[in-house]
C-alpha cells in the first residue's frame, strides 16, 4: 500500500501469490490447535482404562478423586498426565491464536505447530509408561514449541510497533 504522503505502510503487500502462500501457511496454525486438543482429549483414554481396571462405575464415579488411591499406578499417572495435557493446551491455544492472528509467515513457526501435537501424543506414552527420560524431554520440546509459537506471533507486532511513522516536519 503507497500512500499519498509517500509513507509505505509497514507490511508491504508481496503480490497476490503471497497472500495464498500465507493462506496456506496459516492452517498448520489451526491445525496446531486442533490437533493438541485431540491428543488432550487422547489422554483421556488411559485415565478410563485405569479406572476401569479399578473397578470405577457410574455409581462410584459422583467423587471419582475420592478414589484415587484405588487406581493402578499407571492409571495414577494418566490422571496426573491429563491435568498436565489441560495445563498445556492453556499455553498452546493462545500461541496458535496469536499467530492467526498476527499472520505470522515463519517456517520455523509452521515446523513447531506441526510438531508440537507429535511431542506432547509421545508425552502422553511416556508418562502413562512411566518413562522419565523420554516424558521430561517431550514435555521440555513441547514447552519450547509453544514458546517459539510466542516469539515469532509476537514478531510482526514488534516490528510493526517500531517501523510506526513518527511526526516529522514537513
Amino acid at each position: 500500500f503507497q500512500a499519498e504522503d509517500g509513507i509505505r505502510d509497514p507490511l508491504w503487500s508481496r503480490g497476490l501469490g503471497d497472500v495464498y502462500k500465507r493462506q496456506h501457511m496459516q492452517v498448520a496454525f489451526a491445525w496446531s490447535l486442533c490437533l493438541s486438543v485431540g491428543v488432550v482429549l487422547l489422554s483421556i483414554i488411559p485415565l478410563t482404562i485405569g479406572r476401569v481396571k479399578a473397578g470405577y462405575s457410574v455409581e462410584n464415579m459422583s467423587a471419582p478423586r475420592a478414589l484415587f488411591d484405588e487406581l493402578p499406578s499407571f492409571g495414577k499417572r494418566a490422571v496426573w498426565c491429563h491435568q498436565n495435557c489441560w495445563e498445556s493446551i492453556s499455553l498452546h491455544a493462545p500461541a496458535c491464536l496469536l499467530c492467526l492472528i498476527t499472520l505470522t509467515d515463519s517456517n520455523i513457526a509452521i515446523i513447531a505447530a506441526l510438531i508440537h501435537p507429535i511431542f506432547r501424543f509421545l508425552y502422553i506414552g511416556a508418562y502413562v509408561f512411566n518413562i522419565p527420560t523420554a516424558r521430561g524431554l517431550m514435555w521440555a520440546s513441547g514447552i519450547f514449541t509453544t514458546l517459539l509459537l510466542y516469539k515469532e506471533g509476537l514478531t510482526p507486532v514488534s516490528y510493526t510497533h517500531l517501523t510506526l511513522p513518527t511526526n516529522r516536519e514537513v
